[in-house]
């Protein structure tokens, strides 16, 4: 995967979206390329898990833990990992592998709704 490609494309989209600049033959050219690169299906993961990632660090920064690091866990209960222990336990807050299959969902719609999102840029 060319994942400066992709890191050029979300710079210029930024730039789009926060600074009000115009898109340009170069711009459609840049999301195009983006677009050709994140098309490939194991990409879908790759990008959720980024998206994850990014969810995570973010949710630190307000405080959540994973109910793995919270000191009030008691690991006779059953899936003690996924239960919250307090107000700021956050039972997503785990590396993606290890996150349930109905949960790695919300990462992927939200990877497959940006792209389709793009993709309706480039048409317009």
């Amino acid at each position: 995967m060319n994942t400066s490609k992709i890191r050029e494309a979300i710079g210029l989209l930024n730039s789009m979206v926060l600074c009000g600049e115009k898109h340009s033959e170069q711009s459609e050219a840049v999301v195009k390329a983006a677009i050709d690169e994140l098309n490939k299906p194991y990409d879908i993961e790759f990008l959720s898990e980024q998206v994850h990632n990014a969810w995570w660090e973010e949710k630190k920064q307000q405080g959540f833990h994973a109910p793995d690091d919270c000191g009030w866990r008691n690991k006779d209960v059953l899936n003690y990992k996924f239960h919250k222990w307090c107000d700021k336990c956050h039972t997503d807050m785990y590396p993606y592998a290890e996150l349930p299959e109905h949960i790695k969902d919300y990462d992927r719609v939200t990877v497959r709704t940006v792209l389709a999102a793009i993709k309706k840029m480039e048409e317009v």
